[in-house]
């Protein structure tokens, strides 16, 4: 009751936490960064937190011939599954997290150390199994959907860390 944070392990799977679904979302958009309705539901997510009006058609069509909000962000996109693609799942994710401060964003937030030690977890859980098993950003994001569902081989129901 010294409101010092520390790691628990739960009963539950990290694969289950809200963290969970919303990279899920997330990888989805990285690995198909051509596809905007991927990309919108990506950044609509808690995790990358843009907000919606900056998103808004009629926001994009204000600001004129000039690229668009949505513009950049699928440039990100692409130029982070063109790291990923080259250096690895990892390399582009921290990236990603470190270009829009995503870390510093989540810790100021209530309950964003559990969030960002789940995220963490979940990156690890992911560059092992890329590494392990040499896979391609394709075939990572179905290894987590398995993962997810708890059906992948040798996918072990890893306590979840709360803070």
């Amino acid at each position: 009751a010294l409101g010092i944070p520390s790691v628990q392990h739960g009963d539950g799977s990290v694969f289950e936490t809200d963290e969970a679904a919303e990279l899920g979302v997330v990888l989805a958009a990285l690995v198909e960064p051509g596809r905007v309705d991927r990309v919108r539901a990506a950044l609509a997510t808690t995790l990358l937190g843009v907000p919606a009006l900056e998103l808004r058609p009629e926001v994009a069509e204000a600001a004129g011939p000039e690229e668009s909000a949505v513009d950049r962000w699928l440039a990100d996109f692409q130029r982070w599954n063109t790291l990923w693609q080259t250096q690895g799942f990892l390399v582009a994710f921290r990236r990603m997290l470190d270009e829009r401060g995503l870390v510093t964003r989540r810790l100021s937030e209530p309950e964003g150390e559990r969030v960002v030690t789940n995220l963490m977890h979940l990156c690890e859980l992911l560059h092992g199994a890329e590494r392990s098993q040499g896979l391609r950003p394709h075939g990572l994001v179905a290894w987590y959907g398995r993962a997810r569902a708890g059906t992948g081989e040798g996918v072990e129901q890893i306590g979840r860390a709360h803070v």
